[in-house]
């Protein structure tokens, strides 16, 4: 692949008329488009996985709640601010919430033209990602989805997603917090998961 930062920059910029209509910001460093909500933002972020051939594209939907995450990295000493003002609530990929057992893929190579490809990604965009972000930039809307049947997102560890639903009742203030602890903790131990400490300590920070 001939200049591959050159090519993605030119994919990014082609999908950019039709972002910019939709309310997104381009952030090409991050290789994402960012929209405010309020109280947080939705991002579409594109992964590129790239071989002698060809580049593949996956695309993700991101969410992140500002208070939760400002209440989740206090109890991250390790990431700079910066960091801390980049991380996302959860994120799902493209080709999972259509329902597939595998993620979807875009490809371009030398050839290809930037302007069909991003015809083609905007389908995608339209139709499923930009619902998403806005289904689920509502936090009591978020929080029920992952509390319903024990759900969660796909791309989202179990413990992960422990520590979203317990931090976005806490904020939420439900009577059911403890409830909520409660049951997550004990999904954790039977799940034999081997960061129920990071889980543990959430929960202290919360109720201290």
């Amino acid at each position: 692949m001939k200049n591959l930062k050159h090519r993605k920059r030119e994919q990014l910029y082609a999908l950019w008329p039709q972002m910019t209509t939709l309310g997104f910001v381009g952030k090409i460093r991050e290789e994402s488009f960012w929209r405010s909500f309020k109280g947080g933002f939705g991002s579409i972020k594109f992964v590129y996985s790239d071989n002698p051939i060809k580049t593949e594209i996956t695309m993700f939907a991101e969410i992140r709640f500002n208070e939760l995450e400002n209440l989740k990295n206090q109890s991250r000493p390790h990431l700079s601010d910066r960091d801390k003002l980049q991380t996302f609530s959860f994120s799902d990929e493209y080709g999972y919430l259509r329902g597939k057992p595998f993620p979807q893929k875009w490809f371009f190579d030398d050839e290809t033209d930037m302007d069909d490809l991003a015809e083609d990604m905007s389908v995608a965009i339209l139709d499923t990602l930009v619902p998403y972000l806005e289904k689920y930039s509502t936090m009591e809307r978020a929080l029920d989805f992952m509390l319903e049947k024990e759900n969660r997102m796909k791309h989202s560890s179990i413990d992960t997603t422990a520590i979203n639903v317990v931090g976005m009742a806490f904020i939420l203030g439900r009577n059911d917090l403890d409830d909520i602890i409660s049951s997550k903790t004990q999904m954790l131990r039977e799940k034999g998961s081997r960061n129920i400490d990071e889980f543990l300590r959430f929960v202290h920070q919360i109720k201290a």
